[in-house]
């Protein structure tokens, strides 16, 4: 097993929270997905997605035919419930198999690891600022006060895009690592040394967690905020012969459960 904390809070803005999330430790499977309310329907997008991933995965499906059915049945609620309505939501999530983890994504929800005092940011934004920044037109400082920040280019049940591909890493844990997952309700309130800092006072999961959505709050709140910090497994670090990264990943067997 390993050793995790979670948390989600409407913030001080919103009405509804459109954030949605699994935690299955049993099965090493977290996601976390951020619907978008801009486009209508952001909870319902969210809760299709994290239900649709884990139950298919679940069952064998690889990760990213998960993600395309998910994206294929935001887009037929949409039709059949929705009138018509654009609908979409980002998902991040880690699957944790042995001595690797497997970070998969789509949209600007983020991961990060945090190992040794340091947080690295391992995902990269399907988002307008970071293909500006991509191509040298805007600076990460200036990408922060950018009013098109959250203007995301990739995203499940949006009806312009015909299929979804996440993008994805897969990596070997380290001892003491821990991978952090979010909505940008977290990363556009509280900077990145902040966060940092907040990991770093030796408190459990939990009650890291709990502290970073109090200052998510306190530094305005003006999005759903959702988090997900999970510990490597204990065996992290020591020699494993048989450790391989396993020929297309997303076909592990997981089981789903709701937090």
């Amino acid at each position: 097993m390993q050793r995790f904390g979670a948390g989600t809070h409407v913030g001080n803005v919103r009405d509804n929270n459109e954030d949605s999330f699994v935690c299955d430790e049993e099965n090493h499977l977290w996601i976390v997905a951020d619907g978008m309310g801009g486009l209508g329907f952001g909870e319902v997008a969210s809760a299709i997605t994290t239900f649709t991933v884990a139950r298919h995965v679940r069952d064998g499906h690889g990760v990213n035919q998960a993600i395309e059915l998910a994206h294929r049945r935001i887009k037929e609620y949409a039709d059949s419930e929705g009138m018509g309505t654009n609908m979409g939501t980002t998902i991040v999530l880690l699957l944790s198999q042995g001595s690797l983890y497997n970070i998969f994504w789509v949209g600007d929800s983020r991961a990060y690891s945090y190992r040794q005092g340091e947080l690295s940011q391992i995902t990269v934004d399907h988002s307008l600022v970071q293909s500006l920044i991509d191509q040298g037109e805007l600076t990460r400082e200036e990408a922060e006060s950018d009013p098109r920040k959250n203007a995301v280019t990739r995203a499940l049940g949006v009806q312009e895009l015909d299929t979804v591909r996440a993008d994805s890493i897969s990596e070997k844990w380290q001892a003491g690592q821990r991978i952090l997952l979010c909505s940008d309700g977290l990363t556009d309130c509280v900077p990145h040394d902040q966060i940092e800092e907040i990991l770093a006072n030796g408190r459990t999961n939990q009650e890291q967690v709990d502290e970073l959505v109090n200052r998510a709050l306190e530094h305005g709140g003006k999005d759903n905020v959702t988090i997900v910090l999970v510990s490597a497994p204990e065996a992290a670090g020591q020699h494993d012969s048989d450790t391989h990264v396993p020929e297309g990943v997303g076909n592990s067997d997981t089981k789903r459960q709701h937090r």
